[in-house]
């Protein structure tokens, strides 16, 4: 349409006595409108003929006048009838200029028009006319109490149309010392946001609003509060009394909290305080202790009713508030949030909130400690003071552990994921250095996670994965920060023992070609550091943390490695057969020796040429080191053997030609440095013939495949061909009993077993003769690990009903119970006692 004007002239009707116009007008008001603002409508007869040089065009006939605001109220959109005068008088809108104007046809009203108003400032609404009215006395009369109240009943387009006009007067009366005021304005203000967020079909956040507090709300003058400090005051008020309007405040919550930080955003920067270095005077006192009160009752609001509204804005505000003041009021004011939320939801909720500021890395700065101390709740509370933001994380992952609650543990687990992934993602932390001192800020994860390891140990598969990821992230991380060095150098090996359980967790269920590598490589880094740093306890005989730590090393050559990880992991193994040569070849009944020398015999049957050759030098260095620490290699020998043994009976060799090659060649180089060794390359040569007739014998076996009688009868015949070493004939029955298994022959499992038990307390007992001679039982003649077996082979098979027997076994002995159940065995005494039976 026609752009706004201040004047118009219609067009010319023709012969027409009661002329018709179609014409729209528009035309532009002044902001303020007073009683002398009114609309002048000219009316005029225009010749069509000239009578002559002094005859006018145009003759003035009448004139009608409109008052635009009359009684406090702005014209109101409908049909008009006015009169019109024949004249214009002097201040003709004066009351006493009426006398003096003359009037067509009596007053009649000859002249209709109808008028719209279009305005943000001037409403026909009358409820907010009046309190437009009202407010411009500004005082705390009760027509103004009470014209506020009757704002309630306002339709809810003019609410629409004037919303941003009535929330500035409402914020302005909120801010003011009249209290009765105060209240009412802001419980007006309620009935405002409901009717314009509702229009909007915008449950949560509406668009008009928003743009109300970042375009137009501002501090008003003449507010004699700021309305930082209203807002909280009143509100506080408003939850005390448990008004019928309370739940609305926290629906409209978001609202009231930008307000809140809008206003003390313009409050500080009119102060210059923004980029303030000391935060703690940028407000007072009396704000701290209102905002402390209205979170402790909105904290208590937030489950369960209103968990969407409550739970989203209070943490969104107090992560504003952290860019405005002090930070360990605004840390204290979270930490009681925190602490009133009853449900753990609600807790994660704020957590992951506030866990998303962009500075969090700035906000957790740590400071690295002498000594961190053991697991305790000390530790964490300590930890928790210096960095609060993750610490408040890491408490509620505590919490979640030793709360027994499956879902309280996985939603944790997820909002930690969250965290670290976004944390790890952030563009100001892409640099290492800035990725270790953020994995250090969460450090207490470790010793959470040392102190939770049985709740760890027993959840899903999927779960335990998702735990093993985060805390592999900290400690690949925070190790490069040394954080983990100088907490065991202080810890107790208690602890020690549960961080290397940690770390074969983490190893055994971390996957991913990139992930799994970085992990590896990180551990096996760890593991050569702890080494350097507790070798003298790692040395202790049957030490419990050896027993945890060498679980560790050996599963890092379990999984699926690369090249470049191997040959790095090969190089610690040569270290830790230097250092522990005890621990591999002296002390007694440990399996270590056994396990590496398995682990080794498989890769050195790898299809690389480079681990092979790594792999064979590193089996010909533990021989070497065996025989010097105890003039022979019987340990390494037996356990090669074994080790082979298995690796055939798991049928991991069916293919065999790259391990005879390594083997060759270390017995090969055991020859050339025979002159250093005597006798070594000849017993290497030796143990070499050995080896490979176990793997043919395998070979021999696996060609009857066709076959399970034949198999089985083959492991059986090569099991007795280690008569005289048990334990490789123990190890050969173990490949039958899983081949029975596997083929579901459980009585044949049951034999093997009934066996194996014999052959081993056959064994117990030679060495409790060995030991104490007197121990002979007169009536229990000592039998041979052949003639005893022979005789088991022959005896076990009417036995095989009975599930337990009750053994009395070795009274004197000190290396046995008295009694004991044990599931399809047998022992020398027993089998005494059958035999005569069986004679007889």
């Amino acid at each position: 349409g026609p752009k706004f004007l201040s004047s118009f002239t219609c067009q010319v009707m023709y012969h027409k006595k009661t002329p018709i116009w179609c014409e729209e007008i528009k035309l532009a008001l002044p902001a303020k409108l007073s009683p002398s603002h009114h609309l002048l409508f000219s009316f005029s007869h225009v010749n069509c003929q000239s009578k002559g040089k002094s005859s006018s065009l145009e003759t003035e006939l009448g004139y009608a006048i409109v008052p635009l605001y009359i009684d406090n109220k702005v014209i109101t959109d409908q049909v008009h009838a006015v009169p019109v005068a024949t004249n214009l008088v002097a201040n003709y809108m004066d009351v006493d200029a009426d006398a003096n104007i003359k009037w067509m046809e009596g007053r009649k009203p000859l002249f209709t028009f109808r008028s719209k108003l279009v305005s943000s400032v001037y409403t026909q609404d009358e409820n907010l006319n009046d309190f437009f009215h009202r407010f411009e006395i500004n005082n705390d009369s009760a027509p103004l109490v009470s014209s506020i109240n009757r704002l309630r009943q306002v339709d809810q387009l003019s609410h629409a149309r004037f919303f941003p006009l009535v929330l500035n007067k409402l914020t302005r009366l909120v801010s003011s010392n009249a209290e009765c005021a105060a209240r009412e304005a802001f419980l007006s203000m309620l009935s405002v946001l409901t009717s314009v967020g509702s229009l909007a079909n915008q449950s949560s956040r509406s668009r008009f609003l928003d743009n109300y507090v970042r375009f137009v709300f501002d501090n008003f003058a003449d507010c004699a509060v700021p309305p930082f400090e209203a807002f909280c005051r009143v509100w506080t008020m408003i939850i005390d009394e448990n008004h019928p309007d309370t739940s609305k405040t926290f629906t409209w919550s978001w609202f009231f909290f930008d307000l809140i930080i809008k206003s003390l955003t313009l409050h500080l920067s009119r102060l210059n305080l923004l980029n303030a270095k000391n935060r703690e005077a940028n407000v007072t006192a009396r704000f701290f202790r209102d905002l402390e009160i209205l979170i402790d009752r909105l904290a208590s609001q937030v489950a369960p009713l209103h968990q969407t509204t409550l739970g989203n804005s209070v943490p969104l505000f107090l992560l504003d508030l952290l860019s405005l003041i002090d930070r360990g009021i605004c840390f204290k004011l979270i930490f009681n949030y925190l602490d009133r939320l009853g449900q753990y939801k609600d807790r994660l909720q704020a957590l992951k909130v506030i866990s998303d500021h962009e500075h969090f890395m700035q906000l957790n700065y740590p400071v690295i400690l002498p000594n961190m101390g053991s697991v305790t709740e000390a530790t964490i509370v300590t930890f928790w003071q210096r960095h609060f933001r993750s610490g408040s994380l890491l408490h509620e992952v505590n919490l979640a552990l030793n709360s027994g609650s499956t879902p309280h543990r996985q939603d944790t687990l997820q909002v930690l994921l969250r965290v670290l992934r976004k944390a790890d993602l952030h563009p100001l932390y892409q640099d290492p250095e800035s990725k270790q001192r953020l994995a250090t800020t969460f450090f207490p994860l470790i010793l959470i996670a040392i102190e939770r390891y049985p709740q760890l140990k027993s959840v899903s598969v999927e779960e335990k994965q998702k735990w093993a990821l985060a805390v592999g992230y900290v400690i690949k991380n925070s190790f490069k920060e040394r954080a983990l060095c100088q907490w065991w150098r202080g810890d107790t090996q208690k602890n020690h023992v549960g961080f290397m359980n940690l770390l074969q967790l983490v190893v055994k269920v971390v996957e991913g070609d990139h992930l799994g590598r970085e992990i590896s490589f990180t551990v096996l880094d760890i593991l050569e550091d702890f080494v350097h740093d507790m070798k003298e306890e790692l040395q202790y005989e049957n030490g419990r943390l050896m027993q945890a730590f060498f679980p560790v090393f050996v599963h890092l050559l379990k999984r699926p490695q690369t090249v470049s990880f191997l040959s790095a992991a090969f190089r610690s193994v040569r270290r830790f057969v230097l250092y522990f040569k005890d621990v591999l070849f002296v002390h007694t009944n440990t399996s270590y020796c056994g396990d590496l020398c398995y682990e080794i015999l498989r890769l050195c049957n790898s299809k690389h040429p480079v681990t092979r050759s790594s792999a064979g030098s590193l089996l010909y260095l533990i021989i070497k080191k065996n025989y010097e620490s105890r003039g022979n290699f019987a340990r390494t020998k037996l356990q090669n053997t074994i080790a082979v043994s298995k690796l055939c009976g798991e049928g991991q060799l069916t293919v065999y030609a790259d391990l005879k090659s390594t083997l060759e060649e270390m017995a090969r180089r055991a020859q050339k440095e025979d002159g250093a060794q005597e006798g070594l390359g000849a017993q290497v040569q030796q143990m070499t013939e050995r080896l490979l007739k176990v793997i043919r014998d395998s070979i021999n076996i696996a060609e009857f495949s066709y076959d399970p009688e034949i198999i089985a009868d083959l492991t059986y015949r090569v099991s007795v061909g280690y008569r005289e070493s048990p334990v490789l004939r123990v190890t050969w029955l173990e490949n039958l009993v899983k081949f029975h298994r596997d083929q579901r022959n459980f009585e044949e499992v049951a034999q093997c077993k009934f066996l194996i038990a014999a052959m081993i307390v056959d064994c117990l007992h030679l060495q409790l003769l060995q030991s104490d001679p007197s121990s002979s039982s007169s009536s229990s003649p000592s039998p041979s690990p052949s003639s005893s077996s022979l005789l088991i082979s022959s005896l076990f098979l009417p036995f095989l009903s009975r599930s337990f027997f009750l053994i009395t076994l070795f009274p004197s002995s000190p290396l046995l119970p008295t009694c004991c159940w044990c599931p399809f065995s047998t022992f020398h005494d027993l089998v005494v006692d059958l035999s005569d039976e069986t004679h007889s």
